[in-house]
């Protein structure tokens, strides 16, 4: 075969999977005692069924194991404060890792000053990097956003149309060599 052709084609393949890759967004709510985790590859696409592993500050074993619910959701129950590190895999090509940080004020117990603590760090952290999210404030970073369904729908149809003009253009010149 033509090593243009080859070539041509394998460009083709390689830049339309890298055009249609997704990236995993993630939205944690920290509001004691629970930490609730979002992912999707967009707000309205959640990821259902998707691998979670929840790491707590210094380990390297999983503290727990479990599965996004149909609508991308999962929580667990944190017990130290920290620097807590999240993995989410579609198993599918799709793999997230997430730091977050709790802080020591999130077991605080006496009901007096629970009530002022967990207002003051209850807030959704959209989490749009692998930086180290601080809780006292709010980290925004330009987000992922989806492509529409006529752009894609147009990637497809060139993409078609590239292919099939590449395979005529190659049997024509194998018509004209002969």
């Amino acid at each position: 075969m033509n090593k243009s052709l080859i070539t041509s084609t394998l460009l083709v393949l390689l830049f339309s999977t890298l055009a249609m890759a997704h990236s995993i967004r993630v939205d944690v709510n920290i509001q004691s005692p629970t930490v609730t985790i979002y992912a999707g590859f967009s707000k309205i696409k959640p990821i259902a069924n998707a691998k979670v592993e929840v790491f707590a500050p210094e380990t390297e074993t999983p503290y727990q194991l479990g599965q996004t619910d149909i609508n991308g959701n999962f929580a667990f129950l944190p017990n130290a404060y920290g620097e807590w590190r999240i993995k989410i895999d579609d198993e599918m090509g799709h793999v997230r890792n997430t730091k977050i940080n709790i802080p020591k004020e999130f077991f605080t117990t006496d009901d007096s000053e629970h009530e002022t603590d967990i207002k003051s760090i209850s807030k959704v952290i959209k989490i749009e990097t692998e930086e180290e999210i601080e809780t006292s404030h709010h980290h925004s970073h330009n987000a992922i956003t989806e492509i529409p369904i006529i752009y894609k729908a147009i990637f497809g149809l060139a993409l078609i149309f590239g292919i099939t003009g590449i395979l005529y253009g190659y049997k024509a010149n194998k018509k004209l060599k002969q």
